[in-house]
Parts: C-alpha cells; sequence; structure tokens
C-alpha cells in the first residue's frame, strides 16, 4: 500500500541528499512571517492572516515537485515557490502579490543555477486545491510569461504547512 507522505518526502530528501554546498535563505523579516503566524486556516477572511500550503507531484514517476505556501494578509499574498525537478535544475525563490476573488497574481523571484530570475504566475484556490495558469517562454522577451487563453489547469493539493520547509535552501550540486 502506497503512502502519499512518501510522495513528498522522497524527492525532498533526493534534493536534500544531492547537495553538495547548502546555504539556507529565511524569508526576509515582514508582517507576514513572524511567530503568530498559524500554520492553517479553514478559509480565507479579511483581516487575518493565512497561510496555505500546497504540493504537486508530477514528471516520470511522480519524482519532480512543486510546492507552494501563501502567506495571505488580507489582500496582500507573499510566501515562497520551489519546483524540485528530479534530474534537472531547481527553482526556488519568494512570491509576493495580491489575491482578489480567490485569484492570486504574484511575481515569483527565484534562484536557479546561480542565476536570480522573476516571472509573472496566477493561481486559483478552490476549496482545498490550487490551480496554476501555465506558463510558456517568450523568445521576444526573452523569459517566461503567463501562457495567454489558458485557464488554470494546473494542479496542486493541499498541505499540512507543518510539513513545508521552514526555510528555502539553495543548492550547489557539483559536477560529476
Amino acid at each position: 500500500i502506497f503512502d502519499m507522505k512518501y510522495l513528498f518526502i522522497f524527492p525532498f530528501s533526493l534534493f536534500l541528499f544531492s547537495c553538495e554546498d547548502v546555504r539556507e535563505y529565511p524569508l526576509p523579516p515582514n508582517e507576514f512571517n513572524t511567530k503568530n503566524v498559524p500554520t492553517e486556516s479553514k478559509e480565507i477572511q479579511d483581516s487575518k492572516t493565512d497561510t496555505l500550503c500546497f504540493l504537486r507531484a508530477y514528471g516520470n514517476r511522480n519524482l519532480d515537485t512543486m510546492a507552494v505556501r501563501f502567506i495571505i494578509k488580507d489582500h496582500d499574498v507573499q510566501g515562497e515557490m520551489m519546483e524540485l525537478t528530479f534530474d534537472a535544475d531547481r527553482k526556488l525563490g519568494f512570491l509576493s502579490g495580491t489575491i482578489e476573488d480567490s485569484i492570486i497574481h504574484a511575481g515569483w523571484v527565484y534562484d536557479e543555477e546561480e542565476k536570480r530570475d522573476e516571472m509573472q504566475v496566477a493561481f486559483q484556490l478552490t476549496g482545498n486545491k490550487l490551480f496554476q495558469q501555465p506558463n510558456e517562454f517568450n523568445v521576444k522577451v526573452g523569459k517566461n510569461v503567463l501562457k495567454e487563453h489558458t485557464g488554470f489547469v494546473i494542479q496542486y493539493n493541499r498541505i499540512d504547512c507543518s510539513k513545508f520547509p521552514q526555510h528555502l535552501i539553495r543548492v550547489d550540486r557539483k559536477s560529476v
């Protein structure tokens, strides 16, 4: 019998054990990441802070992982997002944006291969699911942009935020 928690633990443990040089990047201090932030919430309400975490396993044998943590206060959204691919570079970074009618629009600033980059991301919250609008590479601007004329089709499942890493970890892998 297969337990769902191993879907997250296996790719994350591969990620940690493949590390050569590990540096931690904690969330920058602000009103959104204090110790008073709840680890879970039932629903988003005005004038309160909610923390919501989501995970998506995909790829060959579900070894690739996307993880998102939103810290929502009123209409402001801060958080973390990471893409941990089994055999490619990782993208680890911070989100900052807004939420209106369960739609989150944010900028994702992330590190990949010793390079800092950014892209716009969009999500829709629906119950215990999160749906992301796809991005595509735009040759004219030389970066990923939100894919036009598509809905929110990439699905994440909600997880207990205590299972989400407390700090982002940047990895510099030594060439084999």
